[in-house]
């Protein structure tokens, strides 16, 4: 890895914001049972349930930790990813009162 040193203010702060650019290109596929669990408020109880009946895949990480796919997980789970929600302005609850 390269060392990189700042002459001035100017540069420190352009080398700033191409390291945290860089830092978000990279999105985690893969997350250990329990750091899944904690991060859904699920039990790791309710995951490994789904390992064992073969509806969840858990892998093997170079590490040596079982972890599971982030995005299997979800769609097993039902989580949806963080999209905005419409709000139905046609449904309002409107009473007629006589």
């Amino acid at each position: 890895m390269e060392e990189r040193v700042a002459k001035d203010s100017d540069e420190l702060l352009r080398m700033m914001e191409q390291d945290e650019a860089e830092d978000g290109l990279v999105v985690q596929e893969f997350m250990a049972i329990s750091e899944y669990a904690r991060a859904r408020y699920i039990t790791p109880q309710s995951v490994h349930y789904y390992i064992r009946n073969r509806k969840l895949k858990k892998h093997k990480c170079v590490c040596g930790r079982f972890v599971v796919n982030i995005a299997e997980a979800d769609a097993v789970f039902k989580f949806k990813k963080d999209e905005p929600e419409e709000d139905d302005d046609d449904a309002t609850d409107e009473t007629e009162t006589d």
